[in-house]
């Protein structure tokens, strides 16, 4: 949720400054109304939009391709503060100013309650018309307009400028504004795009009117009935924009927008879109690389290898290493956040980490730690194939368990305990060779040219069959349900055992679909 509250920041921001360096002097004034709308519209969704990344991660092609390394969750716990935390405090602070934005609403929507109770029809011009004595300018509020009789003696063109903005919709483009403030009231340019889009409101109900009037009597009813703001957050006035700007703006609404600007605006926002959406399909937050990639990109990395990579020790030695550096960051601990971080990286040709990465993040420090202790790892015994040393890439799931959460159900003790892992009737190669005499790419994963990785967990029994078989990270397209039918058709395995006896595991399997080109 804060990535996603950042990249919102980041992308308006980002598109407001388009609009303050190419459109603000332009005069198409429908153009920079719906490129307003269209640019907190996009701040919005393109964070929630995943895009295939066109930069490959794989270079095996194979039909129906499937490899895997299985590896078991590493624990983390360590004692929670006893303080509230900066974090908490922040929190409660973004939550008391919001609760003020929302009062700020509420309070402008009861202002505008308490004027139509209070008013009158004057159905003179329009029914939707309604006098309020004592106001000090005419606004509208979605198809009501609101006006003092007695100011005017003739208050057509205020009306027709009042009636545009029912035609054009304006109160609904401040209504989704207005209300986006409540939960970024922080992001600055989300206020500025509100104060230039009222600016474009009054510019564009300008124009509406003067197709219905003379300029120079539009010019001297504008000069005669300047009246102070009426500081209503929800409505378009007469009055919103400055009068100088106005009259100045009226001299060139006929200029069109220079085609160059259009092109150029349109592959900016394409480019935002791409960069801010693009990622694997096969993950939902792909981190940064932490070590440079300084792999040579003519060698293979093998995802499954007829001698996997093993840390030096052994699989204990690397628990032992894990749970002795991993540490709580004070943010998650101030939060109580639980969850498991899936980090995936090489081992090279010379037992070396390289290009260490996040696949499936939980936020508040944990990625950015699981990364941290998987790259400080110490050297591992590089894998084999076919008695060669190969790049070797792997996944591992770290579970970091807060110390106040419940109690989380272990099919068998602690993780880290096991010593024999659960094992494949044959081992792993007569695994792969199940898979790929069973696996069937899915139709609709082949004609969408759909790649990349599905999370299967499930739980190898102490009689070696498997229970609780789920995706916990899929692709679509088909492909979930495939992983789920081949992995709950699997014979069974050997089960793990614990201080020599049989015990349940719980184990995640990630694998990868490449189809042939």
């Amino acid at each position: 949720m804060i990535n996603y509250f950042i990249e919102f920041a980041l992308i308006h921001l980002l598109l407001f400054t388009i609009y303050k360096l190419l459109l603000r002097q332009e005069t198409q004034v429908a153009f920079l109304r719906y490129y307003l709308l269209a640019a907190t519209l996009l701040a919005l969704v393109i964070p929630l939009v995943q895009l295939p990344n066109l930069t490959p991660v794989q270079n095996l092609n194979l039909t129906g391709q499937v490899s895997a390394l299985v590896l078991p969750e590493v624990a983390a716990t360590t004692p929670a503060p006893d303080n509230l935390g900066l974090p908490n405090l922040l929190l409660l602070a973004y939550s008391l100013i919001s609760l003020f934005m929302v009062i700020r609403f509420v309070i402008s929507l009861g202002r505008i309650l308490v004027i139509y109770n209070r008013s009158e029809p004057w159905p003179a011009y329009a029914q939707n018309v309604r006098h309020f004595k004592g106001l000090d300018t005419s606004f509208t509020f979605f198809n009501l307009i609101f006006i003092d009789k007695e100011k005017f003696t003739d208050p057509r063109n205020i009306i027709r400028h009042e009636a545009a903005h029912i035609i054009y919709g304006h109160s609904y483009d401040l209504l989704l504004l207005n209300l986006l403030l409540i939960p970024f009231w922080w992001v600055p340019s989300l206020w500025l795009a509100i104060k230039e889009l009222k600016q474009v409101h009054e510019f564009q109900a300008d124009a509406y009117a003067l197709a219905n009037s003379t300029e120079k009597n539009y010019r001297h009813t504008l000069i005669s009935h300047t009246l102070k703001q009426h500081g209503f957050i929800l409505t378009n006035s007469f009055n919103d924009t400055p009068l100088t700007k106005r009259l100045d703006y009226m001299k060139q609404l006929k200029k069109k927008i220079s085609p160059w600007k259009v092109s150029g605006i349109v592959i900016m926002l394409l480019l935002t879109a791409y960069t801010f959406s693009c990622q694997d399909m096969s993950t939902t937050e792909l981190d940064d690389e932490i070590i440079t990639n300084d792999i040579d990109p003519t060698e293979k990395v093998f995802q499954l290898v007829d001698e996997p990579p093993v840390f030096t020790g052994g699989p204990e030695a690397f628990y032992e290493y894990v749970n002795s550096t991993l540490k709580y960051t004070e943010e998650a601990l101030a939060n109580k956040v639980s969850g498991r971080v899936f980090v995936q990286f090489i081992i090279k040709k010379d037992g070396t980490i390289s290009n260490v990465k996040v696949l499936r993040g939980i936020g508040y420090g944990l990625d950015e730690e699981a990364k941290r202790v998987i790259a400080n790892s110490p050297a591992w015994t590089p894998g084999k194939q076919k008695g060669h040393l190969v790049n070797v890439r792997l996944v591992v799931p770290i579970t970091f368990r807060h110390p106040d959460s419940p109690a989380v159900e272990q099919p068998a003790k602690e993780m880290e305990q096991v010593k024999d892992m659960p094992v494949f009737e044959g081992g792993i190669e007569n695994f792969y060779n199940y898979v790929l005499k069973n696996i069937n790419y899915p139709e609709e994963a082949l004609a969408a040219k759909v790649s990349g990785t599905v999370f299967v967990q499930f739980i190898v029994k102490a009689d070696g069959s498997l229970s609780d078989v789920k995706v916990v990270k899929g692709l679509g397209f088909g492909l979930d349900e495939e992983a789920l039918r081949i992995v709950e058709n699997s014979p069974d395995w050997q089960p793990a055992k614990v201080d020599g006896k049989l015990t349940e595991v719980k184990m995640v399997l990630p694998i990868n679909f490449f189809p042939s080109e």
